[in-house]
């Protein structure tokens, strides 16, 4: 579910940052990286693939918003901030 708006991760970070009133900074990690940590933490190969491939469909695109938290809870939904 969305709320009222689509935000990348960015975005979402940057709300943070004035909500708390603190600088953050994003990081990019490496693939290989990611892949070594996922296997670390005891994810199977065909997992981690999947989940890498998942992220990846993503780069670059946000989430449709969709009507479902009004239609469920009657109300409009809170924004990320």
């Amino acid at each position: 579910m969305t709320g009222p708006q689509s935000l990348t991760q960015i975005d979402r970070l940057r709300i943070i940052a004035e909500t708390i009133g603190r600088p953050l900074r994003w990081q990019e990690q490496s693939e290989d990286w990611f892949r070594d940590e996922m296997a670390r933490l005891g994810m199977p190969a065909q997992g981690v693939d999947d989940y890498v491939d998942a992220l990846t469909a993503r780069v670059g695109k946000t989430a449709e918003v969709l009507p479902t938290v009004e239609q469920v809870t009657g109300r409009p939904p809170f924004t990320y901030a």
